[in-house]
């Protein structure tokens, strides 16, 4: 999960560089980064809650 975590981390920091660098318009940004950002907080929990449990 953590490995996930990352790379969803990765991913999040490419779609913004691309909007910020104007190849991506504000509304396609929405449509990807939105999820994108819902995942890595479930990922973020998960990987929280494992290593509490694993203790």
């Amino acid at each position: 999960m953590y490995i996930a975590l990352k790379e969803a981390g990765e991913t999040e920091y490419w779609v913004e560089l691309l909007y910020e660098a104007k190849y991506l318009e504000a509304k396609k940004f929405k449509i990807i980064i939105e999820p994108c950002r819902v995942l890595i907080r479930m990922l973020s929990a998960i990987t929280k809650t494992a290593k509490k449990t694993s203790k």
